[in-house]
């Protein structure tokens, strides 16, 4: 990407001709202009390390923030590179996913989300106020996100590490799993995954 011109801070200077105001006008409406329209579009199509550096002059386009419409990612740049920024100021965009099965009678999955863009899961929580159960969750139905089923005791809240099948691509399904009532009768179980975006 290419700006028609260079960000000039110290132009026009104060000899600058009066009847140059027009163009002057004109042509700092259109650096804006190609500078908003640069901030959002596919990552590949971000601006490239040397037009920031010459395109904002001395700073260097230092914390500009780009947008990628690909994958839901927020960049800021550096002075020399394009960081994720995602996490730290798009911390509503990683979700956490949860649901309550009402008084289960018996083993029961459910989809509970579709993942909007890549993200990994990390975590299961789980708890059941008044049975013991064994629970998971899977990505797609049938790849658990934990290698074994979960033990849940009576009113205890469970937190398990995700050890497998952990990363989601846009459209992948997660599914949370009342695998087994161990004793007592539920009146409800809640479970939930959490993620990161990678």
């Amino acid at each position: 990407m290419a700006f028609s011109r260079n960000w000039d801070e110290t132009f026009p200077p104060d000899t600058q001709a009066a009847n140059l105001l027009g163009q002057d006008i004109r042509d700092f409406k259109e650096d804006i202009r190609e500078r908003v329209a640069a901030i959002s579009g596919t990552f590949a199509s971000r601006p490239a390390v040397g037009d920031m550096i010459t395109g904002w002059g001395a700073y260097g386009g230092n914390g500009m923030l780009y947008f990628a419409t690909d994958s839901g990612a927020v960049y800021q740049w550096n002075g020399a590179a394009w960081v994720d920024v995602t996490t730290t100021i798009g911390s509503s965009r990683i979700p956490t996913v949860g649901g309550s099965i009402i008084a289960p009678a018996s083993a029961i999955a459910f989809v509970a989300w579709f993942s909007p863009y890549a993200c990994t899961a990390t975590k299961i929580i789980a708890y059941c106020p008044d049975a013991d159960v064994h629970v998971n969750a899977s990505r797609g139905g049938a790849g658990n996100l934990h290698s074994t089923d979960i033990a849940v005791p009576t009113g205890t809240v469970v937190a398990t590490a995700v050890d497998q099948n952990a990363a989601f691509i846009s459209t992948s399904d997660l599914f949370l799993q009342l695998v087994s009532i161990d004793s007592g009768t539920p009146s409800y179980v809640f479970i939930q995954v959490d993620f990161t975006r990678p």
